[in-house]
């Protein structure tokens, strides 16, 4: 049986991309590891992250397709909008068709905590998931 801890994680996808595989996998290792999933599924717009963001310390978005710069155009807009958020914010998956230089920059200068421009496993996620969270 898992550990039960405080936090909470808000998972989805972004955009037009419909990859759900390792948005399942990621749902089941987090609450396997026990926290609490608030899971928002494949093609969510991304004005639901932020208004599902305060009831989590960490926002996980997905974007499999390529098409992050193109979906997450209005992330700075939505900050201001929404004010200094409280959550840590991640982003992963296939964020670049093509060359992904200068990505993971462009990302973190908008206002995300962590990004991962390609594939990575979920072991990383949930080692660095509980270190950004140690003292949340």
């Amino acid at each position: 049986m898992p550990q039960i801890n405080q936090h909470s994680i808000l998972l989805g996808g972004i955009g037009g991309d419909s990859h759900s595989v390792g948005l399942v996998i990621l749902r089941q290792a987090f609450s396997m590891n026990g926290y609490r999933v608030l899971y928002l599924g494949t093609q969510t717009k991304l004005e639901e992250f932020f208004y599902w963001s305060p009831l989590c310390n960490a926002v996980m978005i997905s974007n499999m397709d390529g098409h992050a710069k193109y979906y997450l155009q209005q992330f700075p807009e939505l900050v201001r909008k929404y004010g200094p958020q409280k959550s840590t914010w991640y982003l992963g998956g296939n964020l670049a068709v093509g060359d992904a230089v200068g990505y993971e920059q462009h990302f973190l200068e908008i206002g995300f905590n962590r990004v991962w421009v390609n594939f990575v496993d979920v072991e990383t996620v949930l080692a660095t998931l509980k270190r950004d969270l140690y003292n949340v």
